[in-house]
């Protein structure tokens, strides 16, 4: 009778057209009000006592779909809005609970019609069978229950919608972390690399028959050049070698290079400085050519 969210499942009375029940269907789909309720004090009255007249010991449950009578007891010494519930108008087999009568009772004295079905007719257990109930009489109670369910639906939906939102914040958050996990790596294997390189190129053997033979005339650019080493490492070494260079100036400027001629001893200091693993490059230099190499790559981004 209900679908999952609780509201009328018009199909089900449209497949049930012949049980008691399934004859509301084309009002319940014209609008008329409705209400669903379970019944009170099942424990005190007939509901699943054994049948005496039918004498197969059957228990007086009524079947889903059946039709029940709801009878005001404005009498009751407990409850002056008493609603009773009875089966094929012999069995009572409860009464409305106490909130539930006290809507209805105003609207019952006053005429307006309340039809009631078996919507589940429980397992013998209090509180187990549930009613239907049709007509003007329920209309506060319905608007009320809809509105609870429209509620619930939109709360459900802005839960789903949250749940999806957060979702792809999360992928977003893994999938920058991933990035920055991937440009730490890059760049510790980019430094690895350089180290090596450095550490390579610098155990490389130096060809000694590249440097000017003895007593040629050279100077220290062209010597610079031929060891793949800057001018002041040449320098250094003719220090230690003893050599004299002559420089051409005019005033304070240098106008040609340091000119010298080669000696025996300046090729042979050369020779095993350039023949000998150089030291390997500081940390920081390796880091700050990383860094420039980050640099110019965001800077073509």
């Amino acid at each position: 009778m209900l679908d999952p969210e609780g509201l009328i499942d018009l199909a089900w009375f449209a497949a049930h057209p012949s049980a008691d029940a399934g004859a509301e269907g084309g009002r319940l789909a014209a609008g008329e009000p409705w209400f669903t309720t379970a019944v009170a004090g099942l424990q005190f009255y007939d509901y699943a006592t054994p049948d005496e007249l039918g004498g197969d010991g059957r228990l007086r449950i009524p079947p889903a779909e059946d039709r029940l009578s709801l009878v005001r007891r404005p009498d009751n010494p407990h409850d002056a809005d008493a609603v009773e519930v009875w089966w094929r108008n012999t069995v009572r087999i409860g009464h409305l609970p106490r909130g539930v009568a006290h809507e209805l009772a105003p609207d019952m004295d006053g005429g307006a019609p309340i039809r009631a079905y078996v919507r589940a007719s429980g397992n013998g257990e209090v509180w187990s069978l549930h009613a239907l109930l049709v007509g003007e009489g329920v209309r506060g109670l319905h608007a009320r229950h809809v509105d609870r369910v429209l509620r619930l639906r939109d709360a459900a939906a802005a839960d789903a919608e949250h749940a999806l939102a957060w979702q792809a914040e999360a992928a977003a958050r893994r999938s920058r972390g991933a990035a920055r996990a991937f440009e730490a790596r890059w760049l510790r294997a980019r430094e690895a690399r350089l180290r090596d390189a450095v550490a390579a190129f610098g155990a490389l053997p130096f060809d000694a028959d590249s440097l000017p033979p003895v007593g040629a005339e050279t100077d220290a650019d062209a010597l610079a050049r031929a060891a793949g080493c800057s001018r002041a490492s040449i320098g250094r070494i003719a220090r230690r070698a003893g050599v004299v260079w002559v420089e051409s100036k005019r005033g304070w400027f240098t106008v040609a290079p340091k000119a010298t001629t080669m000696t025996e001893r300046f090729r042979a200091e050369l020779a095993a400085w350039l023949g000998t693993a150089k030291a390997r490059v500081p940390a920081e230099k390796i880091q700050e050519a990383v860094q420039r190499a980050r640099t110019r790559r965001d800077g073509t981004r």
